[in-house]
């Protein structure tokens, strides 16, 4: 006679699985998706390659774990009286005597879940916690194979049980509305998320993410509360048949819902790729090879704030840039005509501009005196100059007129919108402030580190924290 032991959805908390798979799915997925999202739009930095790395590691173990659980664990066995038995799973199927399997090993973690494995000369095998009515299959292996160890099992595992029914509780009948109600309070959260990482939902609505906990929160009551009726407690006795238990099967809503956080994820990624502002530009030779050489200034401004564009630049509005300029701080802002790069500005080996020679360029177009500050604008990255080659979004000349801002470190991913208003435009137009205040305003450095006065900043964090006063 061959007694057959196969895994029971009665006894498989399949809500608690498609709950864990989802978060670990949110949890782990997310730097995969920021950085993937970070660096198509602005270059991969060393920390969008860390995100991507964290989450290609941890999305790898995870998928190894979910592919061994489903592939590769026992969900049936076989055991003959003549002491052949076989463990049955999706990818295999491993034949042994009883004499053979040496041992089959009991562990409870923390949180009280429970696993199990059998273990044979030439290996070892998973089985799953929801294969029924184990307690009978120990029994007759120990009766079996005298030597097999038992040891990690509780003595009441390897005692004859009696049957049991437990009735259930009375909040079972709602576990279906609650489990429903926690899947849409999952989905809500993270469309609240979206909202806020790309600015489409205002900051003054973040307190929506709580209504979506405390809704999702009812996917926990709605497992706890739910058992089984008629079901079996624990085990029974041994040369008892089992007999399985009808009931009906749970919600479908409860297996979409991994889907709808791989698609709630996919939509942020989508979101953050087309909200993203495009990164960083380094010029090329074609872009920097005018032929012109200034035989005396186009024009001398003696007062004024000009700003000029330095290789037609086209990432930010110029001109909207000026009268906002001149509103805010009631001075005269004005655009003078556009001014092509020559091949000296150009450091090609470093693909980038040099703030020493544009700066030069500035003073070869036009020439300024008294008050007058003339600033320079490019999309293209820049550094200093000779003495200073680290790459900077802004270099002025001391004690002088003229300024360049460079836009390209400047732009906006998605998640810098958590951040009102924190986009390329507003990062180029503090900028702009602050240099005149130092070139027109003739203000000496200020030790407030939100102040446009502050001293050299490290990154384009430092600029938002900026107050744009003078």
């Amino acid at each position: 006679m061959v007694h057959v032991y196969r895994e029971q959805p009665v006894q498989r908390n399949r809500a608690g699985e498609l709950v864990g798979a989802a978060i670990a799915v949110g949890v782990f997925g997310l730097p995969l998706v920021i950085g993937l999202a970070h660096g198509a739009r602005h270059g991969f930095s060393g920390d969008d390659l860390m995100g991507i790395a964290f989450g290609l590691l941890f999305s790898s173990l995870l998928a190894w774990a979910f592919y061994t659980h489903s592939q590769r664990d026992c969900f049936e066995i076989h055991l003959s009286d003549e002491g052949t038995c076989e463990f049955v799973a999706r990818r295999r199927t491993i034949r042994l005597h009883v004499h053979e399997v040496s041992a089959v090993k009991y562990t409870k973690d923390d949180e009280g879940s429970e696993s199990y494995a059998v273990r044979y000369a030439g290996g070892r095998i998973g089985l799953r916690n929801s294969i029924a009515d184990l307690p009978d299959f120990l029994a007759r292996l120990q009766a079996m194979n005298p030597a097999v160890d038992l040891s990690s099992f509780p003595d009441s595992w390897l005692r004859p049980v009696t049957v049991t029914h437990d009735l259930p509780p009375q909040p079972a009948r709602w576990a279906g509305l609650l489990a429903l109600i926690g899947a849409f309070g999952c989905v809500f959260c993270v469309l609240v998320m979206v909202g806020l990482a790309t600015g489409l939902l205002p900051e003054r609505f973040a307190w929506l993410f709580l209504v979506g906990m405390a809704a999702a929160a009812c996917f926990v009551f709605a497992i706890h509360s739910h058992r089984p009726s008629g079901g079996l407690s624990t085990g029974h006795a041994l040369g008892e048949e089992w007999q399985p238990v009808e009931r009906k099967p749970r919600r479908r809503l409860l297996r979409v819902l991994p889907v709808l956080f791989v698609v709630a994820i996919g939509v942020l990624f989508v979101i953050a790729v087309n909200e993203a502002e495009p990164g960083d530009s380094y010029p090329r030779a074609k872009d920097a090879a005018s032929q012109y050489t200034f035989a005396r200034p186009l024009l001398t401004e003696t007062s004024g704030v000009w700003l000029v564009p330095l290789g037609e630049p086209r990432r930010v509005d110029i001109s909207r840039l000026a009268d906002e300029l001149a509103v805010r701080y009631r001075i005269p802002v004005a655009v003078l005509p556009d001014v092509a790069l020559p091949r000296w500005t150009l450091d090609t080996k470093d693909r980038s501009l040099v703030g020493d020679e544009l700066i030069r360029l500035l003073g070869q177009a036009y020439r300024a005196e008294g008050r007058a500050a003339i600033i320079g604008i490019t999309d293209y990255e820049m550094y200093g100059g000779t003495e200073f080659r680290d790459h900077v979004f802004s270099w002025r000349e001391s004690l002088g007129h003229y300024a360049v801002v460079s836009t390209s470190p400047l732009g906006a991913d998605a998640f810098d919108l958590l951040r009102h208003g924190h986009t390329r435009y507003v990062r180029t137009r503090k900028l702009i402030a602050r240099n005149i205040g130092f070139l027109y305003y003739r203000r000496s450095e200020s030790n407030d580190s939100h102040s446009l006065l502050r001293p050299s900043m490290n990154g384009v964090h430092d600029i938002d924290k900026l107050t744009e006063a003078l």
